[in-house]
């Protein structure tokens, strides 16, 4: 973990959100830092299997701003999207997305991944948050 960065560990029912920011609050992703979703029994909380919630993130992304890159990817039993994308805070300043959903159809796990800076930062940033992200890996058994 980078050095002065902290954990942040939130558990909503069948929702655990892990957060690796600079504040020591919870990701709010507006203000950059890493966040980490995992829930069991995805589809039933989100409504739809995972394979159609993919297909609408990956709609939503290209109504988010723009689009850097968007790529479908396969994981061992993960079926996921990557999307890197700027788009404006409620301030108006260009915040850079890199959004990674991995889900598993047979267990219904899904993890997101998400990692934010203002556009303007991304690359000094990217220095920081690019080692947590490479080292992501989900869980099979989950």
């Amino acid at each position: 973990m980078p050095e002065g960065w902290k954990l942040v560990e939130e558990e909503k029912g069948p929702v655990v959100l892990v957060s690796i920011t600079q504040n020591g609050k919870p990701a709010d992703f507006q203000n950059g830092g890493v966040g980490i979703v995992m829930m069991k029994n995805a589809p039933s909380k989100v409504g739809v299997p995972i394979s159609q919630y993919l297909k609408k993130a990956k709609e939503q992304v290209a109504g988010a701003g723009k689009v850097l890159s968007l790529k479908e990817l396969n994981q061992g039993p993960f079926r996921g999207l990557r999307a890197e994308f700027t788009g404006p805070r409620e301030d108006g300043k260009l915040l850079h997305v890199l959004s990674l959903t991995l889900g598993n159809e047979k267990t219904g796990t899904m993890y997101s991944v998400i990692a934010t800076a203002l556009d303007s930062d991304w690359t000094r940033e990217w220095e920081l948050m690019g080692p947590i992200l490479q080292t992501f890996e989900p869980s099979e058994a989950e």
